[in-house]
């Protein structure tokens, strides 16, 4: 993970916070009535390609992704997507 630009850092609480962050915003989570433990309510499904178009600059790199996020109950989807590229 990184790319032409990644620089190293010390600390992690920043990247682990901002995590938490993205998860909580991408899935939808329910409370069970009876045993009152947490669910996750929302699916996710990976998409791997589209009928004869080119979804990423570089087929097959490892930091490629295209996610849906599917929220049943507030019927909503959420897209997450990254395409690859250089940066030079």
């Amino acid at each position: 993970i990184g790319g032409s630009v990644c620089q190293y850092e010390d600390y992690a609480t920043d990247y682990l916070e901002l995590t938490k962050r993205i998860y909580k915003d991408l899935l939808c989570v329910t409370k069970d009535s009876e045993t009152k433990e947490i669910q996750i309510a929302s699916f996710v499904v990976q998409v791997d390609g589209l009928d004869k178009n080119n979804l990423y600059a570089e087929e097959g790199h490892p930091q490629n992704f295209f996610y849906l996020m599917i929220d049943p109950i507030n019927r909503c989807i959420n897209v997450w997507y990254h395409k690859w590229s250089t940066f030079w």
